[in-house]
C-alpha cells in the first residue's frame, strides 16, 4: 500500500464548546459533509474534556491522507467561525 493509504492512529484536536456546533452543523449535516469529503472518520466528545476547561476533543480517524484533508477542512471551519465571532463579539480580545 501506498503511504497515503496507511491508516494512522486518530488525531485529537482540541475544539471551544462553543465552537463545536460549527463542525456538528444542524442536524450534523456539517459533519456529515466533512466526513464524506474528506474521507476520514469524525467523532466529538459528547462532555467537556476534564482537562480542558470549556473544550472538547474532537477525533479524526482513518488513513494518513484523509486525516489531514479532515483537519485542514475543520481548522478551516473554525478559523471562519472564530472571525465571525471576533466580528461581532464587542468584548472579543
Amino acid at each position: 500500500p501506498s503511504a497515503s493509504d496507511i491508516r494512522v492512529a486518530p488525531v485529537a484536536l482540541t475544539v471551544e464548546e462553543e465552537l463545536v456546533g460549527k463542525i456538528i452543523g444542524r442536524g450534523g449535516e456539517v459533519v456529515k459533509q466533512l466526513q464524506k469529503d474528506s474521507g476520514a472518520r469524525i467523532d466529538i466528545s459528547k462532555t467537556v474534556g476534564e482537562n480542558a476547561a470549556g473544550k472538547r476533543t474532537v477525533y479524526i480517524s482513518g488513513t494518513k491522507l484523509c486525516v489531514e484533508k479532515a483537519k485542514a477542512m475543520i481548522d478551516e471551519t473554525l478559523n471562519r467561525a472564530r472571525e465571525l465571532q471576533g466580528n461581532t463579539n464587542p468584548n472579543a480580545c
